[in-house]
């Protein structure tokens, strides 16, 4: 187990940070101490982290307040095989509401209509999962129409 401690980068700072960090490991858990397993020189790592700054910060939150249309227009698909794309190349589109008929021999089509909050494509890969695997069979009532046709 490694424990890192990542003090922000700055060209201003004139204290060496992380010689400092870690002899305040070894002066507060010396080798009797209860912790010192957990809290030593070999499991405390010292890694500068380059953060952006304030104003880039702002920027970006700024662009993605008042130009939705740049989020949706960087959305799309991201399937490997684009021909399997349930949406057509827009899988990755977020707040669908969808369609799903069930087809089947005996009975008359069953219509279920939904909506999903995040992308389309996360809802798509939920409901495969509840169409196979029984622990999921009551996550939602297209699922347990499915478990009901598969009932013998």
């Amino acid at each position: 187990m490694l424990l890192w401690f990542n003090p922000p980068f700055s060209k201003n700072t004139q204290s060496n940070i992380g010689r400092q960090f870690l002899h305040l490991i070894s002066k507060h858990f010396p080798k009797g101490h209860t912790l010192h397993k957990i809290f030593n020189k070999n499991t405390c790592k010292v890694s500068c982290s380059c953060m952006s700054n304030m104003a880039t910060i702002i920027k970006r939150h700024n662009v993605m307040i008042l130009n939705p249309q740049v989020l949706a227009a960087n959305q799309g698909c991201n399937c490997r095989i684009k021909a399997n794309c349930p949406l057509d190349g827009a899988c990755l589109t977020p707040s669908v509401v969808y369609k799903a008929t069930v087809l089947t021999e005996d009975e008359p089509p069953m219509h279920y209509i939904g909506m999903t909050e995040h992308e389309f494509k996360t809802r798509y890969r939920n409901h495969k999962l509840s169409f196979n695997n029984p622990k999921y069979a009551a996550a939602t009532t297209l699922s347990s129409h499915i478990w009901d046709l598969k009932k013998p």
